[in-house]
């Protein structure tokens, strides 16, 4: 375990200004909604996400008609990890056609009917990681050294090929396969270029090769906070064509040719086009958690942000979030085809539905939030995630202030509530009623409470090992002395 304490953000001991609060990260935000944002914006209305014509229902000439852009199709697995086979926890998936897809995480791989979610193969191998297929070859990334390459020509009858084993000590990460051929990023030592036989053809140099996409005759491989084109129509020669930055580290991408998605972690996805020999921005999609894997599906993007899973329209000018769906347990992978999206959702294989011409506002809302102290306010952060304006209202006890009460956010808007207890505050927890026109949300619930021994309470003093950045030597470090700093706890476990 260790401390990793950053960046000096706030003095949390000095006392808010007069009309704002101070939120969960430590910071004073005002309550108005023209200002302090909980993004960090300026709380006015944003295209962030591309959302420059949603509230008349149309965008770059096609109309969408509000409602629920996306639904559950199946939901195939179970609570429960163990079984026959031991732990099984899907992290990744791709498409095998329109029919199939496939999943790969800890446990092996299987072929999921998409019209069912049924299991229809399974296959009890060694951890997978990342996935890729061109509907006859799955190449199945393992970290440490290993390709397995998967004949799927036969959905339901699998067969294993030759697997294709690399030294030296970096971790292999993302792939992508296109007409047998494969790319693998192999972070320090750059993309690999194998050919239709699992032989290594060629070598894209890259200091962190993570994320990697193949089309026909060019290939894009992030590294670090940049994405390259190349041209490898001569597999065994690759020439760089153009260089583009991203938004931050470039954790997955999509490549269909003619457009690129680049999942950026918090930063969302950057979206390009391809023409000619040049990248072209075309914008970046703001996403609610942790961009970790993005698919194009024609003119539409699906993006995996481990809780949520965003769907949003690339076809015009700029991205455009039409709305959310929420999954079982953690959105790691997402692939699409003709308007249905595989999720590696851990324990779960979740099949999604789009529902064409179709988008929405999206509340972006967390489930708790925490007073210091009975008569201490707190900020509750809203945002809209979605295509058309969103409407909210909160309903709390006669006792509580909030103001304001009524909210109508424009796509991409954030706005800063400030909630007020009662001084005699004689309970931990209130739960507030929150109704919306989110067509899948029209009514959740908050939790407002005080602090308890275990959540929203200050830490028992504790001493670890730990680094500040850019320095890396080892000191000990005392929590207690770290208030106002951002601290990075790691975590090992070894099972």
């Amino acid at each position: 375990l260790l401390l990793l304490p950053t960046a000096l953000l706030s003095c949390a001991d000095d006392p808010c200004p007069a009309g704002s609060a101070r939120a969960a990260d430590g910071l004073c935000y005002l309550a108005s909604g023209d200002s302090g944002a909980a993004d960090g914006s300026d709380g006015t209305a944003t295209d962030g996400d591309g959302a420059d014509g949603g509230s008349d229902g149309s965008d770059g000439g096609v109309t969408f008609t509000e409602g629920d852009p996306m639904e559950q199709a199946f939901r195939q697995g179970s609570e429960a990890s163990g079984g026959p086979d031991g732990l099984v926890e899907w992290v990744d998936a791709a498409m095998l056609d329109s029919q199939y897809g496939i999943t790969v995480g800890q446990g092996g791989y299987q072929i999921v009917d998409l019209d069912s979610g049924a299991q229809v193969y399974r296959e009890n191998a060694p951890r997978g990681y990342r996935v890729d297929t061109d509907g006859e070859l799955a190449a199945i990334t393992m970290r440490q050294g290993q390709v397995l390459r998967v004949d799927v020509s036969d959905p339901t009858m699998p067969r294993e090929l030759s697997a294709v084993f690399m030294g030296g000590e970096a971790a292999n990460e993302d792939v992508s396969v296109d007409g047998g051929r494969m790319i693998v990023g192999w972070t320090t030592e750059g993309a690999h270029l194998f050919d239709e036989e699992g032989s290594p053809a060629a070598v894209i140099p890259a200091d962190h090769a993570f994320a990697v996409g193949l089309h026909g005759d060019r290939a894009v491989v992030t590294d670090g906070a940049e994405v390259s084109l190349w041209d490898v129509s001569t597999f065994t020669s690759p020439v760089e064509l153009d260089r583009a930055t991203l938004s931050g580290e470039g954790r997955d991408v999509d490549f269909d040719g003619a457009r690129l998605a680049v999942g950026v972690g918090g930063y969302g996805v950057d979206v390009f086009a391809v023409e000619g020999d040049a990248l072209v921005s075309r914008g970046n999609l703001s996403t609610p958690g942790s961009a970790l894997s993005v698919s194009l599906d024609g003119d539409y993007l699906w993006t995996a942000t481990w809780s949520t899973v965003v769907l949003a329209y690339v076809g015009g000018d700029a991205p455009v979030s039409l709305g959310h769906q929420d999954v079982s347990q953690s959105a790691f992978g997402v692939a699409a085809r003709d308007g249905r999206a595989l999720v590696a959702d851990w324990f779960f294989a979740t099949g999604l539905q789009q529902n064409a011409g179709v988008a929405g506002p999206e509340l972006v809302l967390a489930e708790s939030f925490f007073f210091e102290e009975p008569g201490a306010a707190t900020v509750v952060p809203v945002t809209n995630g979605g295509y058309f304006d969103l409407e909210v209202a909160f309903d709390v006890p006669p006792e509580f202030t909030m103001e304001p009460a009524e909210l109508v956010l424009a796509p991409g808007e954030a706005a800063n509530v400030l909630v007020t207890p009662p001084s005699d505050l004689d309970r931990e927890r209130t739960d507030v009623n929150v109704t919306t026109n989110d067509p899948d949300e029209e009514a959740v619930q908050i939790k407002l409470q005080l602090p308890t021994a275990d959540i929203g309470s200050f830490h028992d003093p504790m001493e670890l090992q730990g680094f500040e950045l850019p320095d890396t030597a080892l000191n000990t470090y005392a929590l207690e002395d770290l208030r106002g700093k951002v601290v990075v706890l790691v975590y090992w476990a070894l099972f």
